[in-house]
């Protein structure tokens, strides 16, 4: 078995050569036009196939990697470029909720809310919080559900927020 071998396309029409990830060496021509044929993984029993040759790479030259910042990189409005722990903030909101501790959720999704104010989840934050609210039956929700949609129309949770507001087709 050849790895990253260079499979040239043995004249049929000049077809570009492709790389392939391994290259199983038959014992006798297969022809391409004929019924499919099953090959089994690995070489027929009793068939021992060449050691692959050996590989060399050339040495790259060592390039030393620039020092990279453990703090986060303050964004337009004071907002911190930390896309993980912006993911991290709002997988632990969702999954306090998900556990019955609304309080907890909430609080942790406020707390996203003031951090990534703008970030990359703000939508679907905005949309957890209302959804819980609305779930948790909390005064006020069905408007801030409505306010939701009203902002985020073509939204992917506009329907989720629908349903757990119990917003009719009318209130669209």
């Amino acid at each position: 078995m050849l790895v990253g071998a260079l499979v040239s396309s043995w004249g049929l029409g000049g077809e570009p050569a492709i790389v392939a990830d391994s290259v199983v060496v038959a014992s006798a021509p297969v022809l391409l036009h004929e019924a499919p044929i099953s090959i089994p993984f690995g070489p027929a029993p009793g068939v021992a196939l060449p050691p692959a040759p050996a590989v060399l790479v050339p040495d790259a030259p060592e390039v030393a990697a620039p020092p990279r910042s453990t703090a986060a990189r303050p964004r337009a409005g004071g907002e911190e470029d930390d896309f993980a722990g912006e993911l991290k903030l709002l997988a632990a909101g969702q999954a306090a909720i998900q556990r019955g501790d609304l309080g907890a959720g909430l609080t942790l999704l406020r707390s996203h809310k003031q951090r990534f104010a703008r970030g990359h989840f703000a939508q679907e934050r905005d949309a957890l919080i209302v959804i819980a609210r609305c779930e948790g039956g909390q005064a006020r929700a069905r408007a801030a559900g409505q306010k939701f949609l009203q902002t985020n129309s073509d939204s992917i949770h506009a329907e989720r927020v629908r349903s757990a507001c119990k917003l009719d087709d009318v209130d669209r």
